[in-house]
């Protein structure tokens, strides 16, 4: 979802509400619990994972070294849910100029706390 939010006039706007996010039991696809190879850093298959997030692997999410059928090196396989950039967008010039608002685009609702569940955000694109 990409935003151009400019020149506005109106009652009132909400931008932070809480989004679309899962937590169905998938441990081993999803999140490469302990015990798979190669192994995710994420503890359980029921984490919530911020459905309006991409995908990614990297960072905190980097898959450790691991070795099949001896072939060593991180995969390109396992990209973990909810982890990656938001996919919600708005340009740098937008703004909520002209409505009644408590909250910004910079407000974060999180999920939770611990790994995979990361806070809603708008992401800002160039106009």
């Amino acid at each position: 979802l990409d935003l151009r939010f400019t020149g506005n006039s109106g009652d009132s706007a909400d931008v932070t509400r809480t989004g679309a996010s899962y937590n169905n039991d998938e441990s081993i696809f999803k999140s490469r619990t302990t015990g798979q190879n190669p192994p995710g850093p994420f503890l359980s298959g029921t984490r919530a994972r911020n459905a309006q997030r991409l995908a990614a692997r990297g960072g905190a999410f980097a898959e450790p070294l691991y070795s099949i059928t001896g072939v060593s090196g991180n995969s390109d396989n396992f990209l973990y849910s909810g982890v990656g950039g938001s996919t919600f967008r708005r340009t740098t010039s937008s703004n909520t100029g002209g409505f009644t608002v408590t909250d910004s685009f910079l407000d974060a609702a999180f999920l939770g706390a611990g790994v995979g569940e990361l806070p809603f955000i708008w992401a800002t694109i160039a106009d």
